[in-house]
């Protein structure tokens, strides 16, 4: 675990070059799309407007870049450019989607001419009389790449919209594939690849630029498909990062090698075979157990990240308990100071602040004894504490002695100490002056308290008796004005609406937020 200066700065340079990786891809896609564009007007200019061959292909005995791939390839990479500059509009998604159609049309009449045997390609369509054109054309790989961008272009106009984002990386993904395989035979034997007839007559600076173009249109979105797990900040991507170059030059360099061997009479073409085959499989053998180390070393760190959370998290619970027990305590020895003090007073006047005071003081003291006991002990249940809480009230107003019950209905709601200590508080000052002024007059009294949290909608706090009621002209809590202002403050602290109604007896109805109870829960 990193721990001081050299840790700290360790954790934020990781964290930068976390937060840098989407700008990182963003300028790798323009300057890959500037090289595209540069690449396409090369061989417009120089190859097809001058007439320099050199342009056109770079070297004699290989295939030319046709006009009508120029003006694709410098279509989408500037269309990509303009994209990744300026913010995106209604005129540049229409701007975008006409330029998806024209491609798309495009590449769909090369290959309708090609397969149809009319002539040569789309570029001998439009110029006919041109002689070149009956050797240089369009080749179906290249239509083929032209249609997968077209996706790609008509994807990026339809923003908000996770299935188009999809179809772009498929066909972004399958572009690559295909101008990659080009590349790469290039780079072995270019006649065998104008063997196949998918190929023949795609240039070389084609299959380069279409693969730098898809590469770009992939860079540009670095949070779709999986583009995005390799440039996640995570280890397993930056390890993937790290392993896909390598992976990859050795692949390549180990294909140059066999080739130049099988060239040289070392061995034949179908040793050179088995041999790249056992390569391949040693080299992926190797990549899958390096990842899988990897995986090893990465789930090791769990489990003792795991541990040592679950420790952490026993010493915080025991530490609460600890600080619960000696808070607890310490109310209770000031309750005992209290009750020493009134037991020196002989006036029941005098002595009734102290006893409510007391009542209090019981009433917090509560909480933390029932967090004691808690499972989990940042959080208690509002059954059990309104269940003590009104044993409490009862034993030490004399409740059974007046013939005084005390029914108690809760749900067993589990909430924090936060909502528990105002919550408590209030119950005590309704209950007490339910016990205290409802039945002056009377023998006997019931008294309800209800606690309900529905499904849906607010929670709903009630205390009613079957005692006296309001008096006559009264607006509020009878007893002391103390208690009155207690009871608007906690009121106010749930941010709650309380509703008295004193028609048959005195029932409080406070009508809690049900967001109140839930932040708390």
């Amino acid at each position: 675990m990193d721990s001081g200066p050299q840790g700290r700065t360790l954790a934020e340079t990781r964290a930068r070059s976390a937060v840098d990786l989407p700008a990182r891809a963003g300028l790798l896609a323009r300057i890959g799309l500037f090289a595209v564009m540069a690449v396409a007007l090369s061989v417009l200019i120089g190859g097809w407007v001058l007439g320099l061959e050199r342009f056109l292909r770079l070297r004699l005995d290989f295939a030319a870049m046709a006009p009508s791939t120029s003006v694709v390839l410098f279509l989408f990479s500037g269309a990509a450019l303009w994209r990744s500059y300026f913010p995106e509009d209604q005129r540049a998604r229409l701007a975008k989607r006409i330029a998806a159609v024209f491609a798309a049309i495009v590449a769909v009449v090369d290959l309708g001419v090609i397969f149809t045997r009319v002539g040569t390609g789309v570029d001998a369509l439009i110029w006919p009389g041109e002689p070149a054109f009956h050797t240089v054309s369009m080749a179906p790989a290249t239509a083929f790449c032209t249609l997968m961008a077209a996706i790609c272009a008509w994807s990026a106009s339809r923003p908000g919209h996770p299935q188009w984002t999809r179809w772009a990386v498929i066909a972004g993904t399958l572009g690559l594939m295909l101008s990659l395989f080009a590349l790469v035979s290039y780079a072995f034997d270019a006649a065998a690849l104008y063997e196949v007839s998918l190929f023949t007559a795609m240039a070389l600076h084609t299959a380069f630029a279409f693969s730098l173009l898809f590469i770009s249109l992939l860079l540009i979105h670095p949070g779709d498909g999986w583009m995005a797990v390799l440039l996640a900040p995570d280890s397993g991507s930056a390890g993937a990062r790290r392993l896909l170059p390598a992976v990859v030059l050795i692949a390549f360099v180990l294909g140059l090698i066999t080739l130049a061997a099988t060239d040289r009479g070392l061995f034949s073409a179908n040793f050179r075979l088995s041999l790249m085959t056992i390569l391949m499989i040693g080299l992926l053998t190797a990549a899958v157990i390096r990842n899988a180390a990897i995986e090893n070393a990465t789930g090791q760190r769990l489990r003792k990240t795991a541990t040592d959370l679950a420790r952490a998290l026993d010493d915080r619970d025991l530490l609460l308990r600890e600080v619960y027990h000696r808070v607890k305590n310490n109310l209770q020895q000031v309750n005992a100071l209290l009750m020493i003090e009134s037991n020196r007073l002989t006036d029941p006047k005098a002595k009734e602040p102290f006893m409510a005071m007391g009542d209090r003081i019981r009433a917090l003291s509560g909480v933390h004894s029932l967090l004691l006991s808690s499972p989990r002990p940042s959080q208690l249940s509002v059954k059990d504490y309104l269940d003590s809480l009104g044993a409490g009230i009862a034993a030490s107003n004399g409740a059974a002695q007046r013939n005084i019950t005390i029914d108690v209905d809760a749900d067993a709601h589990p909430v924090d100490v936060d909502f528990a200590i105002p919550l408590g508080l209030l119950v005590n000052e309704l209950l007490s002056n339910c016990v205290k002024h409802a039945f002056r007059d009377q023998d006997s009294g019931a008294i309800e308290v209800r606690f309900k949290v529905p499904e849906e909608g607010p929670v709903i706090l009630s205390v009613s008796d079957d005692g006296c009621g309001l008096p006559d002209g009264a607006t509020g809590i009878p007893g002391s004005s103390a208690g009155g202002l207690i009871i608007s403050g906690l009121v106010g602290q749930l941010g709650a609406d309380m509703d008295m109604d004193g028609s048959d007896g005195l029932k409080v109805t406070i009508t809690i937020p049900r967001e109140k109870v839930e932040a708390h829960g």
